[in-house]
Formats: C-alpha cells, structure tokens, sequence
C-alpha cells in the first residue's frame, strides 16, 4: 500500500510461496522460474548463489514487472540468501528485540549498525572489527 501512496516502486520478497505454482526440481543457483496461476505468471522463484536449495519468492510491486523484480533481487543478493535490505531489517531488529541497537550500550548490536553502515565487503567491515 505505500508504494501506491507514495507512487513508488515496490518488490515482494518471502522466503515462502504464498500462491501459484512453480516447479523447483533441478533449479540451478543463480537461476529464476516462474510462478503461475491460471496461465498468468505472478512472480519467480529465484535461487541464490550462497548453496541454499531455498529460493526466494519475488513478486512485482507497484510500477515494477516481474523480469525487473527478479533482476533488482538478484543484484542484492550479494552473496547471501536474503537482499541486502532484508537481510540488515532482519538482524537490526533481532538485535532490537533483544534489548539491544539504539542507547542500550549493547556492544554487539551497535557493531551491526556499523557494518550496515559501512557494508559488509568494506575493510573492518565485519561487526567483530567494531566492539
């Protein structure tokens, strides 16, 4: 809904398939199917690099098609299962949940807004660099 409201493009990601069918069998790494229902094709199923036999579900949002959807995802993969945001929404919050990440003098989590900041390919970019 906020990409509508604010006219911006948006991209579903779930590690799940919501609907549809597609067929995983024999998926390369690197390498997208798609997901149809009833002739129309929804989304892919796009498997990343890192060794996983989990794809991810991408789906078009908002003033994006399915071919730039999965083209947009796997640029941010970056060598792990989740896109780059993803995957920092998912860590920053865990450590949130935890007490953590904002004044709380939680070492660990304010190592990983470092390497957010910084990116994980930069020298020292590793949290572990940062307490």
């Amino acid at each position: 809904m906020l990409g509508v409201e604010l006219d911006w493009p948006t991209i579903g990601v779930t590690k799940k398939r919501l609907f549809g069918r597609v067929d995983i069998s024999a998926l390369s790494p690197g390498a997208s199917r798609p997901v149809i229902h009833d002739g129309e094709t929804l989304g892919v199923a796009l498997l990343g690099k890192t060794g996983t036999a989990r794809p991810l579900y991408v789906s078009p949002g908002h003033r994006v098609n399915v071919d730039s959807a999965a083209d947009v995802v796997a640029r941010l993969l970056a060598g792990r299962r989740l896109p780059v945001p993803i995957y920092w929404a998912d860590r920053l919050s865990r450590a949130a949940a935890r007490g953590g990440v904002w004044g709380s003098g939680d070492r660990y989590a304010r190592g990983l807004v470092c390497e957010a900041a910084s990116g994980p390919t930069t020298p020292g970019g590793s949290f572990r660099d940062h307490r």
